[in-house]
């Protein structure tokens, strides 16, 4: 049984457009199971085998390069245009399977469909090479290294708080694995 928020939501990810930030840039969000019918799925993560869907919200517009990242095809590395690439606004994620997904796994998706848009640009003409990069061990190798780096980043700053912080790294797992 999926594991969800309360009978009428999904425990996903708000990403804030740039004129929205108040609040940070990945943030927990409750989203209604009414509105995943309207979720695009991303391209890279189902690869990998997640379902990940991206649900935008119509009242708010601006630049989102996450969520535009997040939406680039696996065959040449564009979102489609004009929907992920002009004023996109904000945009909730949520799995499909309408398992749980946290703000650290959020982030570390971003950081590899990032790491795959660079991949295109540095291949350009030959998107074979990238291709085969979107893999489950290649993101689970991936979701390690990004974890580690979070965590020794936070240990290192020195910054309030980060105790807290790391702890909830720590814990934190892949987004496979729940």
């Amino acid at each position: 049984m999926a594991n969800t928020c309360g009978h009428s939501g999904v425990i996903g990810v708000k990403v804030a457009c740039l004129g929205n930030l108040d609040a940070g840039r990945f943030i927990q969000a409750k989203v209604n199971h009414n509105l995943l019918k309207f979720g695009d799925i991303c391209p890279i993560p189902e690869k990998f085998g997640l379902s990940l869907l991206a649900i935008q919200d119509q009242s708010t517009f601006g630049t989102n390069q996450i969520s535009t990242r997040m939406m680039i095809s696996v065959a040449n590395g564009f979102a489609p245009f004009p929907k992920w690439q002009n004023d996109v606004g904000d945009v909730v994620f949520v799995r499909q399977d309408r398992k749980p997904l946290t703000a650290f796994q959020m982030e570390a998706l971003h950081g590899f469909n990032h790491r795959m848009l660079q991949m295109f640009d540095k291949h350009e003409g030959n998107y074979g090479e990238v291709q085969e990069m979107m893999t489950k061990n290649e993101w689970s190798r991936y979701w390690e290294v990004y974890k580690h780096v979070q965590i020794c980043k936070l240990e290192k700053s020195g910054e309030p708080n980060s105790q807290f912080v790391v702890a909830e790294w720590k814990n934190a797992v892949n987004v496979l694995d729940v």
